[in-house]
């Protein structure tokens, strides 16, 4: 299946540090009327490191593993890779877990 047109099913990429910065001033005009001027902006960590415990070279491994026919538990991976997470059918989407091991490498 191609990895633009399954969904995913499953991925823990850990916890993120998410942060919020702003700033701003507010000027009131006579009895009536209050100008305010900000700017916020929204500071977080986008780049993702493992995906259920699984770096890149353990997501390439078990997407070689794929290509060639061989189920995604057949990889040599690492010792952190939870490769079991990628393995079977998710029962409540009833999607392949495999299908998550091209989109977690290929983004």
């Amino acid at each position: 299946m191609d990895s633009a047109t399954c969904s995913s099913t499953y991925g823990d990429t850990g916890a993120r540090f998410m942060g919020e910065l702003g700033g701003g001033f507010r000027l009131q005009i006579g009895d009536r009327f209050t100008l305010r001027l900000e700017v916020r902006d929204l500071v977080y960590t986008a780049r993702v490191d493992a995906v259920n415990g699984c770096n890149s070279g353990d997501l390439k491994a078990m997407d070689d593993a794929l290509r060639t026919g061989k189920k995604v538990t057949d990889a040599n991976v690492g010792n952190g890779c939870n490769v079991k997470a990628f393995d079977g059918i998710d029962s409540s989407t009833h999607l392949n877990r495999s299908n998550d091991v091209t989109i977690a490498f290929t983004w």
